[in-house]
């Protein structure tokens, strides 16, 4: 829908343009085409988009990347896009060197369906992926407790990976 386009082009000053392309489901797609509007492209993966000719400058993501299947391959792609800097808010990350696979209830409002598979993966390996591609990587704890999987308690968390240049510091 663009809401997070809002938020950020809220606080922007007046001309600079904002063009934000989101990545979604089939479905998700088909329905927002009945939306569109200006600045606002929907693709249903990153390399359709990058097929395009689309280069970001920033790849955002709220509290989605678990919910694809392989969520390492999709930061590594995100890195290979060429965006300078990958924002990660309210991701649900495990400790230790694991992978994790559950299911979770949705609201009755989702379109796509009523149950989503999650793939969670650890910070470390997220860490570990972004670097790998040249990122230094910051990472701050925003939901304590947010969920349980298993015993595990699993807070939630946000992530700034800013493209290293030589001298740069997050």
């Amino acid at each position: 829908t663009g809401f997070h386009r809002d938020q950020i082009a809220a606080v922007l000053s007046p001309g600079v343009p904002l063009d934000w392309i989101i990545i979604e489901t089939d479905a998700y797609c088909e329905a927002a085409a009945n939306r569109a509007r200006p600045g606002i492209v929907y693709f249903n993966s990153m390399t359709r988009a990058l097929g395009q000719g689309i280069r970001p400058t920033c790849i955002y993501s709220n509290s989605a990347l678990q919910y694809v299947d392989d969520p390492l391959a999709a930061l590594s792609e995100f890195a290979a896009s060429g965006a300078r800097a990958i924002v990660l808010e309210r991701t649900p990350f495990l400790t230790g060197d694991i992978t994790a696979h559950a299911l979770q209830t949705l609201p009755r409002g989702n379109a796509d369906r009523r149950v989503a598979a999650l793939t969670l993966v650890s910070s470390g390996r997220v860490t570990q992926c972004l670097q790998e591609h040249g990122f230094q990587v910051a990472l701050y704890r925003t939901d304590r407790a947010a969920f349980r999987l298993g015993g595990e308690i699993i807070d939630l968390y946000s992530l700034l990976a800013v493209r290293s240049a030589t001298g740069s510091t997050i």
